[in-house]
C-alpha cells in the first residue's frame, strides 16, 4: 500500500546518456520546502511559473543549473504540490539530483505512483488511470487515439451518463415497493425490460466501439 503523507520523487522520462535533459518530478504537501532546500531559495516557488535554479546537495555542493517548475495542490496532476526539474542529461547528473531530492526529504515512487495520487485525489478516475498505462505502452496512432479519448475523460462521460440511467431504474423499482397501486402509477414488467434492453444495446455499442473490437 502506497503512503500517501510521503513526498515522493523519480524520473519522468526514460533516462539516456546520450540525452539532452532528464526530467524528473517530485509531489506531495512538502515538495516546495524540499525545492529551497535544492535551490537554496528563502520563498517557496510561484506556482504554474518556471526558474532557472542551481540545484545543491545536502553538503552544498553544485550538481546541475536546471529549469524547475512548480504547480500548487490542487491544481496540478496529483492534486498535491508537485515540481518538475528539467536537468542535463546523462545518468550522472540524474544520479546527483535523485540522491539530493531523496535526502531532502523525498523517497522513489512506486510505478503507478503518481497516477494513484492524482486518482485518490478525484483529478482522474480508473479509466483515465489505465489509458495512461495505455497511452505511454501504445505501439500504434490508433492505439493512442483510443488511449487519449479516454485519458480525456470522453468515454467516462458516456459511462457515467448510462450509470446514472440504471441508478435511477433501480431506485424508482425499490421506491414502488413503499407503496400500492392506488397511490402511485407503477411501471409494467414490460416497459421495464425495455428500458434495460435499451441500456444493454448502449453498452454493447460503447463495446464494439473499443479499440480492442476495431482490430
Amino acid at each position: 500500500m502506497f503512503k500517501n503523507k510521503d513526498n515522493i520523487v523519480a524520473v519522468a522520462t526514460t533516462p539516456s546518456t546520450a540525452s539532452a535533459l532528464n526530467v524528473v518530478r517530485c509531489s506531495g504537501v512538502g515538495v516546495f520546502n524540499v525545492y529551497k532546500k535544492i535551490t537554496k531559495k528563502k520563498v517557496f516557488p510561484k506556482p504554474n511559473s518556471a526558474y532557472v535554479c542551481s540545484l545543491f546537495d545536502k553538503k552544498n555542493n553544485l550538481i546541475d543549473k536546471a529549469v524547475v517548475v512548480s504547480f500548487a495542490g490542487p491544481n496540478s496532476f496529483t492534486g498535491e504540490n508537485v515540481v518538475e526539474f528539467s536537468i542535463h542529461g546523462g545518468s550522472a547528473v540524474l544520479g546527483s539530483v535523485i540522491d539530493a531530492l531523496v535526502g531532502l526529504g523525498c523517497r522513489i515512487a512506486e510505478p503507478g505512483e503518481f497516477s494513484y495520487r492524482a486518482f485518490i485525489n478525484g483529478k482522474i478516475d480508473l479509466i483515465q488511470a489505465e489509458a495512461i498505462n495505455s497511452l505511454i505502452k501504445a505501439n500504434s496512432n490508433m492505439e493512442a487515439k483510443f488511449s487519449l479519448n479516454s485519458l480525456l475523460g470522453n468515454l467516462s462521460k458516456v459511462i457515467n451518463k448510462h450509470i446514472k440511467v440504471l441508478t435511477d431504474l433501480i431506485l424508482y423499482m425499490e421506491h414502488e415497493l413503499d407503496f400500492n397501486d392506488k397511490e402511485i402509477k407503477f411501471v409494467t414488467k414490460k416497459e421495464y425490460l425495455k428500458k434495460i434492453k435499451n441500456l444493454y444495446i448502449k453498452g454493447e455499442k460503447i463495446l464494439s466501439s473499443s479499440y480492442l473490437a476495431s482490430n
